[in-house]
């Protein structure tokens, strides 16, 4: 894969296959667990959501073994439950909700490759969310967010960055609320921040930004 191919990727799979051996462990499941988030409409349960919070935390290093070990076994029980429901005869809406069971089953798995995981979970939302073209399209954007261009690294200033900019990104950080990123580009140009690359990315109004975008990441020095 060249650039001009990852910035017009409207398939996530090529790039993914990309991604292997050069991303960290920490981005590829924020990936996953932003893309397991989208399936909120099809899975009404809480400890789904449970699943996809602490899936940001086992990236974070904020989860213990422990943890992680109990929210597999009940996102086992979730898509478990939905089996038992196919089953029984409800299997078109069941067969939606099942798939997103076994995506959120996946995303705290431990003891498999995180691109391998991160590749399946994103084919699982594919056909969970019915569209398959339009979310192979969303989730390119969404991996773009994430791991930028990585054709063309960019690199943070210490001068960039002043308390409000770290005030700014660690806010949104904490509150998965992306809200502020045109203002995060203000305060970056306001302490010298030239840089074309971030400051449309912080400014584009078509981009949607989750945990791990890597604008943030870059602001906050994390990989």
């Amino acid at each position: 894969m060249n650039e001009a191919e990852w910035l017009a990727a409207t398939d996530p799979t090529p790039m993914l296959e990309f991604l292997e051996g050069k991303a960290s462990d920490r981005k590829l499941r924020l990936a996953a667990a932003s893309l397991c988030s989208r399936l909120f409409g099809s899975v009404l349960d809480d400890r789904s959501r449970m699943v996809i919070r602490r899936t940001e935390e086992m990236a974070d290093g904020k989860a213990a073994a422990s943890t992680i070990r109990r929210v597999h076994r009940q996102a086992f029980k979730v898509w478990n439950a939905r089996q038992e429901n196919m089953k029984s005869g409800r299997l078109p809406r069941d067969l939606r909700a099942c798939g997103a069971a076994e995506a959120l089953c996946l995303i705290t798995a431990t003891d498999r490759p995180v691109v391998e995981i991160l590749a399946g979970a994103a084919f699982l939302c594919r056909m969970t969310l019915g569209n398959v073209r339009r979310e192979g399209e969303s989730q390119s954007q969404l991996i773009r967010d994430i791991f930028g261009n990585p054709f063309r690294p960019v690199a943070v200033e210490s001068a960039w960055l002043t308390s409000t900019v770290t005030a700014l990104a660690e806010g949104m950080y904490a509150n998965r609320d992306f809200s502020a990123m045109p203002i995060l580009a203000d305060a970056l140009q306001d302490a010298g921040c030239e840089n074309a690359d971030i400051l449309n990315h912080l400014r584009d109004p078509n981009t949607t930004h989750v945990r791990g975008c890597w604008a943030v990441d870059l602001v906050l020095g994390k990989e």
